[in-house]
């Protein structure tokens, strides 16, 4: 699996979580009351939300371990200087669930940072995370 299509199967997850949106089809309604998920960056328009895009990592062709960096970026709503925390929190409880799923056998949030506020009002912040898939239970 290319990292393209981890990145896929990795915000098909984070749209599970319960009040949460990822679609690879349909537009989005962002005057939805949820919290939208993306490939890659947030648009603009988005309110709350949160993007997940790969950005490093190793294949061990010894033990098919593969390791990856994942960068999520999330935005809270506008006004709420909290929220960004809580989507950035939701991510990182839904993460950690996936290690009881058979698919992941190590997730550690290796750092994050506020990401400041936009013209809009809306708070920023990113989690940089280290995701090891299982060997053989490893998406492919």
């Amino acid at each position: 699996m290319d990292d393209a299509d981890l990145t896929r199967w990795l915000v098909e997850q984070l749209g599970t979580i319960h009040g949460w949106l990822w679609s690879a089809d349909d537009p989005y309604d962002f005057t939805d009351d949820v919290t939208h998920v993306f490939e890659g960056g947030i648009p603009a328009d988005a309110r709350r939300a949160i993007g997940a895009r790969i950005f490093g990592g190793e294949d061990d062709d010894e033990t098919d371990t593969k390791t990856r960096r994942v960068q999520l970026r999330s935005r809270g709503n506008e006004g709420d200087p909290n929220d960004a925390n809580r989507v950035a929190d939701a991510a990182f409880a839904h993460l950690r669930r996936l290690l009881r799923e058979g698919v992941v056998s190590a997730v550690t949030r290796t750092s994050f940072d506020p990401a400041g506020v936009d013209q809009n009002g809306r708070e920023g912040r990113t989690d940089n995370y280290l995701i090891i898939f299982d060997n053989e239970e490893a998406p492919s």
